[in-house]
C-alpha cells in the first residue's frame, strides 16, 4: 500500500498543476479520478478553476454533515539554478520527495 501511495504521490506531483495551467488542473483531477473509480462525482468549475466534489451517498446531497477538502493543484516554485535538475515541482515538494525518498526507500 505504500508503494502505491508514494507511486500515487509521485504522479499527482509530476504534474505542473498551477492555478494558471487549467489543462494540468484537468489532468490532476482525471488521474485522481481514476484511482477513485466508483465513487460517484460531481464536476464543476468554480471561477473557471476545474474541482470535482466526491460523496458516498445514492444521489448528490444538497448539504454535508462534513466535507473533507483536498487541493491538487500546486504552487509554483523558483525555476533550477544552473546546473541544477529541471524540474517544475515546487522547491517544499523536492524537498519533501527528498525526505519521503529517506524515509520510504525505494519500495
Amino acid at each position: 500500500m505504500e508503494k502505491n501511495i508514494i507511486e500515487l504521490s509521485k504522479k499527482l506531483i509530476s504534474i505542473p498543476s498551477s492555478k494558471e495551467n487549467i489543462k494540468a488542473l484537468e489532468e490532476v483531477l482525471v488521474v485522481a479520478d481514476e484511482h477513485l473509480d466508483g465513487i460517484k462525482s460531481k464536476k464543476f468549475k468554480s471561477k473557471g478553476v476545474p474541482s470535482v466534489l466526491y460523496y458516498n451517498t445514492s444521489t448528490l446531497p444538497k448539504r454535508f454533515k462534513i466535507i473533507l477538502n483536498a487541493h491538487l493543484d500546486i504552487v509554483p516554485g523558483n525555476p533550477p539554478k544552473p546546473g541544477e535538475i529541471a524540474s517544475h515541482r515546487p522547491h517544499y515538494l523536492r524537498n519533501f520527495s527528498h525526505r519521503a525518498q529517506r524515509l520510504f526507500g525505494d519500495r
